[in-house]
């Protein structure tokens, strides 16, 4: 009895490695497969970029892609910078915020399909912003302020027609667009990356 049932525990063992053996065999022909499939695949890409007029039209949304990318992150910055600003009670901007407020605003308005260069537009785009903010943990009262402020920078600011059509360009796919600005905090930030010049109307207290 005891010899039956060792035999039928051996017998047990051997199918349990049986079938783990044919279990990782299945696995490294899956994982062949997959690197056929992949090498295939690649090929295949690498045959259809090589025509011109494919791998002109790929670049093009891969730099329609980094347009969209950057301009959402100059808007996230903004948002940040409009919190940050009701949160600690701030009264005016501090430059640095003013930088980053600025590129949400063009960016935003770029996005809406509105242009920067004019004043109502650009509002609109402020306003635009202004409501991607969650100003959960502020006061009413910062909250109306940061729109206040945001409204009077839009109308401190001018934006030349030459950078809006850069961006719009680049929006197409047919440039690249600058990944700077926002950083130092200088007062001429904002002429760094895009040109825009603050109107000499003196800063609202």
């Amino acid at each position: 009895m005891d010899l039956n049932a060792a035999n039928q525990r051996a017998e047990n063992a051997d199918l349990a490695t049986a079938q783990e053996k044919e279990r990782a065999n299945q696995e490294r022909r899956w994982a062949a497969q997959e690197r056929n499939r992949a090498d295939d695949a690649e090929a295949q890409v690498s045959e259809i970029l090589s025509v011109p007029e494919i791998k002109q039209f790929w670049e093009m949304i891969l730099r329609q892609k980094a347009f969209l990318e950057e301009m959402n992150r100059r808007i996230a910055k903004a948002v940040k910078a409009l919190y940050d600003f009701a949160l600690n009670r701030d009264l005016i901007f501090s430059k640095e915020a003013e930088v980053s407020i600025g590129n949400g605003i063009i960016a935003e308005a770029i996005l809406k399909g509105l242009d920067p260069t004019d004043e109502g537009q650009r509002k609109k785009a402020a306003k635009s912003l202004l409501g991607k903010v969650n100003w959960k943990g502020t006061y009413q009262s910062s909250c109306d302020l940061a729109e206040t402020r945001t409204e009077q920078f839009c109308e401190e600011i001018t934006v030349p027609k030459e950078i809006v059509a850069t961006l719009l360009l680049a929006a197409g796919g047919k440039g690249g667009v600058s990944v700077g600005g926002g950083g130092g905090g200088s007062s001429d930030d904002l002429t760094n990356w895009d040109g825009t010049k603050k109107k000499d109307r003196g800063r609202r207290r």
